[in-house]
Order: C-alpha cells, then structure tokens, then sequence
C-alpha cells in the first residue's frame, strides 16, 4: 500500500499592492545607501583638504552619511519583507511611514504631495494588515 503524501502548504500571494509598495521600498532603500555613499565621499574629500572647517563639515557629512546609509538598510529590509509578507515588515514599514508622514507636515506648505503620498500608504497599510498575519511554521 502507498504512502499518502504530505499535502503540500499552501502558499500565499502577495497582493499587487503589497508588492509594489515593497518593490518601491526597496528602491528608496537604495537611493538613501546611495546618497549616505556620497555624503560618505563628500566627507573623505572635506576631511582631506585640511583645517578645522574642513574637518567639521566633513565630521557633519560622515555622521549625515551614516545615518542615510542605515536608513537604506532598514528601508532595503523593510521592502523585502513586505514582499514576503513578514509580520515585522508591517510595523517596520509603518514606523517608517509614520514618521515620513509627520516629517513632511513640517514643510506640508511646500511638499503637500508627500505629505499625500504618506498618508495614502499608511491608510494602505492598515487596510492590508490581515495579510501579514503569522504563519505556521514551514511557510
């Protein structure tokens, strides 16, 4: 007699939404490693050409730098988990998204379109939120 197989767990999709927001994450991801390189750069160079000047503009670029370069990696792992649905990509996710949102309202007169944008996702986000709910084990 045969061996029933195991049935096979179902796999989830990811919604069009989701995907795309997490594609979008992720290139913003890249774009902040990309300036925090730069300013990385910028700061080498200043540091290089010598003085006190030199070397504090230079220090504020490295420490700004830094900062964009680890912004982009949790933006990277954000993105990417989004894509797979992860629990924590949520609420990471979110947490970004807030904050962007109550740093845009700062400059809302000028950049009212950001402001827009923010909101937009984290309405989003809460209207996908069942779809990150934990899995068993094994998915």
């Amino acid at each position: 007699m045969p061996m029933p197989m195991p049935a096979a767990p179902a796999t989830r999709k990811t919604p069009i939404g989701v995907l795309i927001l997490g594609i979008l994450v992720i290139l913003a991801g890249i774009g902040l490693l990309a300036v925090g390189g730069l300013l990385f750069a910028a700061a080498f160079l200043m540091a290089g050409a010598g003085g006190q000047v030199g070397g504090l503009f230079g220090a504020i670029l490295g420490i700004i730098g830094a900062v964009f370069v680890i912004f982009g990696i949790i933006a990277v792992l954000a993105g990417v988990g989004l894509i797979r649905l992860r629990p924590w990509a949520w609420m990471l996710t979110m947490i970004i998204a807030v904050l962007s949102f109550l740093g845009s309202l700062a400059a809302v007169a000028t950049y009212w379109y950001l402001t827009v944008l923010w909101l937009v996702i984290i309405i989003y986000l809460v209207v996908v939120r069942k779809e990150f709910r934990s899995r068993p084990a094994g998915m």
